[in-house]
């Protein structure tokens, strides 16, 4: 397990071709906080638990990325049906999975369950189908382990997803969980309050992920919102930026100036009647509603960013992310409940494998590229990576740009730079840093990365580095 996923200078592919005898399969996306409700207090140590997960993905030919950490774990998986639903069953059995109520349709959360995979029983392949829990939770999207070049990377990381804040334990249970359904019905109903209450919509992801997808607030005054879309590049950069978020008033006239111009020319009974209503106008938070790919990310940044704003905003998030979303609208279109055009998602979502993105899948799929290619300017959803190594900026490209034959790069800056040259921020993603941190953050990040290079460091390491990394605990 010590050693690195992928060659130096490369990174995760955005394409693949299956190779798999079937063409059935599953991936699968589920997390778990153990410190969130339902608590579990785990007997077992992360590296048992890194056996246990590395056991199953060779015993069932699986592969995938496996985060186990003291404070939980975050898998996504992949293999045959047959693989994936045997792997399944041993995980729901285990200590680690204990008081999340899963099961297959077979087990004692009864029929309704949908998703599919099949066992075997006397030789013959017996279908059988996720509980309705248990498909929330693993969310089950088609594919297979091409998807991750056929290997399991099994780690022991700091956090299941790296915030960066050392030492942070989120107030578990401050901020509400929304279901797809309460989700779509809350964001598809009229907010007639734009100022002091109301609500928005913040993506969690990283700017190339909201790119190609993101939600609408259909209920917006102005008829149509689309989300809050950080520019940020990494989850570790979101703390910084939900603490610079403006935390909204708790309402326009509590301020202290209109406070004592009231008290001096009103009566105590006018005054009494105005500070119950004012009492009211308080109650109305804002509330500020947080989503990201799968659940992980949007649900310790939503406790975090409700931890820097206090008691002037209500903070939800979308319980399992888009990709619940996008399997609940599949269920009600597939039941007739509801229709593509239904969908409050506009586009794709971004998934960290080698199919690059997913959306409705079945006879219900619609596509509607909501960016554009990064050289022609054509509407498009396909993704690319900028060639130049050491950046892999990832960027969207049509498919008449990708089998065109030119180099793709993200910017100027990158096209100059040839192999074997230093490893650093590139110009286009120098300006976006600086319009996310202002020039002057960006001149000390800058600063702080030449003087760990002159004292030996590495070139990228720190305020400069753009890339993900994931720390192991030995």
């Amino acid at each position: 397990m010590k050693e690195p996923r992928l060659p130096p200078g490369s990174s995760d592919p955005l394409t693949y071709t299956c190779t798999c005898s079937s063409p059935n399969g599953l991936i699968l996306l589920f997390y778990r906080y153990y410190n969130s409700p339902p608590t579990l207090t785990p007997s077992f140590t992360p590296a048992a638990l890194a056996a246990f997960h590395s056991d199953l993905a060779t015993r069932y030919q699986l592969a995938g990325k496996f985060r186990i950490a003291n404070e939980g774990f975050n898998i996504t998986v992949g293999g045959s049906r047959e693989g994936v639903g045997k792997y399944v069953r041993m995980c729901i059995a285990h200590e680690s999975f204990a008081g999340l109520g899963l099961s297959l349709s077979e087990e004692q959360e009864g029929g309704g369950g949908e998703g599919g995979d099949v066992k075997e029983k006397g030789g013959q392949e017996e279908e059988w189908q996720f509980g309705p829990i248990a498909k929330k939770f693993f969310k089950p999207s088609t594919g297979c382990s091409c998807a991750f070049s056929n290997l399991a990377s099994v780690r022991i990381v700091e956090e299941i997803t790296p915030m960066g804040v050392s030492g942070y334990e989120p107030k578990w249970g401050t901020v509400e969980r929304l279901s797809p359904e309460k989700f779509h019905e809350l964001c598809s109903q009229k907010d007639d309050d734009d100022d002091d209450g109301g609500r928005c919509l913040i993506d969690v992801r990283n700017h190339y992920e909201s790119r190609i997808g993101y939600f609408v607030d259909r209920g917006a005054p102005e008829g149509e919102r689309v989300a809050i879309r950080p520019g940020i590049r990494r989850f570790a950069q979101w703390p910084k930026y939900a603490s610079k978020f403006p935390a909204p008033p708790l309402s326009q006239s509590s301020s202290p100036e209109n406070s004592n111009s009231n008290s001096n020319s009103k009566g105590n009974n006018e005054k009494g009647a105005e500070e119950e209503e004012e009492t009211k106008k308080q109650k109305k938070k804002k509330k500020i509603i947080t989503y990201c790919t799968g659940g992980i990310r949007c649900e310790k940044g939503a406790h975090y960013l409700a931890e820097q704003l206090g008691p002037s905003a209500q903070i939800c998030t979308l319980e399992g992310g888009i990709a619940a979303y996008l399997l609940w609208l599949q269920d009600e279109i597939r039941h007739g409940r509801k229709t593509a055009s239904d969908s409050l998602f506009r586009g794709r979502n971004y998934v960290f494998d080698a199919r690059g993105s997913l959306g409705i899948e079945g006879p219900a799929a619609h596509h509607h590229p909501v960016a554009k290619c990064h050289l022609c300017d054509t509407p498009a959803d396909a993704l690319g990576k900028c060639e130049t190594p050491g950046c892999h900026l990832i960027l969207v490209v049509c498919g008449s740009c990708k089998e065109g034959g030119n180099r793709l790069v993200c910017c100027a800056d990158c096209g100059q730079r040839g192999e074997g040259a230093e490893k650093r921020i590139c110009l286009c993603e120098m300006r976006r840093e600086t319009e996310l941190w202002g020039e002057e953050e960006v001149r000390r990040w800058e600063e702080k990365a030449r003087m760990r290079k002159k004292k030996g460091g590495k070139a990228g390491d720190g305020g400069g580095e753009i890339n993900i990394r994931v720390k192991r605990i030995e």
